[in-house]
């Protein structure tokens, strides 16, 4: 129980600001009746898709024009590829390539900018197509591979880029006839031409800034012993975070705060839409000012926070500091009224919440 004997006066009204002071507590803000979630699962959010290269295949219509052939050769949906993909020239004698990136595997849109923890974790494809059989005359392709994709970050832009490379060859017929004695016979052999071509292609993420790194040290936690009847806690919260967490643990309480600046909704491109909100949840804590919080009195508090980001949790290395403070006993009067003052509060919120 709170230690405050003076509330015993009233001891109804003493039972209802318990209940209402450290019951649960819900957002100081509604939100929409949405589909949205306070924090991102990042395992479960994004289809990624395969970085190897991908061999595309085209067979020429013989009885279609160059130009009809060249107009689906050319054309992203005859592959299933984005409408807006760009093709490379190929090197040697492969008819083009490319990289296209579909966005930051981990990426917020919050107010028009994007945000991302890593540069180089971009969701791309590469592929490639072999000139059509019937123009590589004796050409063929023994390899194809490419560098490590290359991250360049430069005024919030990204750019990914890599080397492609084309090992093929030309094979030549070639014959000879000799005539003896014995009479003329033809030999025939194969020779082989080996090239070896390779081309940069590159892709850009544009607007694209990485989170602010959060400070993890150095937080100041203030517990407060009021002349052992009641406890207060206060804290700082660190910039560049979206949502808190703070725990405290005692042998005979315990209390929750959290707190969501922001709520996402995720979009069909893979990323999260990330909106402004004020979202409290506690439990058996209540506001007491500013940036204070009101407990039952315990000696012995323990606690632990930790803060979140969209991308990343982080428990924090605060400082704990403990003070106590004596405070003289009230008159009687002054009870008296504060109890009056108490019983038409609480009287106030009842009909509030019957009219709503």
């Amino acid at each position: 129980m709170i230690q405050i004997k003076e509330l015993l006066i009233i001891p109804m009204a003493s039972v209802m600001i318990y209940c209402v002071l450290f019951g649960p507590a819900l957002a100081a803000e509604d939100t929409e009746e949405i589909d949205y979630i306070l924090q991102i699962d990042w395992s479960d959010s994004f289809n990624y898709h395969s970085p190897d290269m991908v061999s595309h295949c085209y067979h020429i219509h013989s009885k279609k024009s160059t130009r009809w052939n060249n107009k689906r050769m050319y054309n992203p949906a005859y592959y299933g590829l984005p409408d807006d993909i760009v093709f490379s020239r190929g090197p040697g004698i492969l008819e083009w390539t490319y990289i296209y990136s579909y966005g930051m595997k981990y990426a917020v849109r919050h107010n028009g900018q994007m945000y991302t923890n890593d540069s180089n974790a971009v969701d791309y494809i590469i592929g490639y197509l072999p000139k059509p059989e019937q123009s590589l005359s004796n050409n063929y392709v023994d390899n194809v591979y490419r560098t490590d994709v290359d991250y360049t970050f430069i005024n919030n832009d990204i750019t990914l880029s890599t080397k492609i490379t084309c090992d093929w060859h030309h094979t030549t017929r070639h014959s000879r006839t000799v005539c003896t004695i014995f009479g003329c016979r033809t030999y025939t052999w194969t020779s082989k031409e080996y090239h070896h071509n390779s081309v940069n292609i590159a892709d850009k993420i544009e607007n694209v800034e990485l989170w602010p790194a959060v400070k993890k040290e150095g937080i100041n936690i203030t517990i407060t012993n009021h002349s052992g009847k009641y406890t207060t806690v206060s804290f700082n919260i660190p910039d560049n975070t979206t949502n808190i967490e703070i725990n405290l643990d005692s042998n005979n309480h315990t209390a929750t705060y959290k707190k969501y600046y922001y709520y996402y909704i995720k979009n069909d491109s893979g990323f999260y839409d990330m909106f402004d909100c004020n979202i409290v949840f506690r439990s058996d804590m209540a506001p007491y000012g500013s940036g204070c919080y009101l407990l039952p009195y315990q000696p012995d508090y323990n606690v632990t926070a930790c803060v979140f980001t969209p991308f990343d949790k982080y428990d924090l290395n605060m400082t704990i500091i403990r003070t106590d403070i004596i405070e003289t006993e009230p008159e009687e009067h002054d009870i008296q009224l504060l109890g009056s003052l108490l019983s038409v509060f609480l009287s106030l919120i009842v009909l509030y919440r019957g009219l709503s």
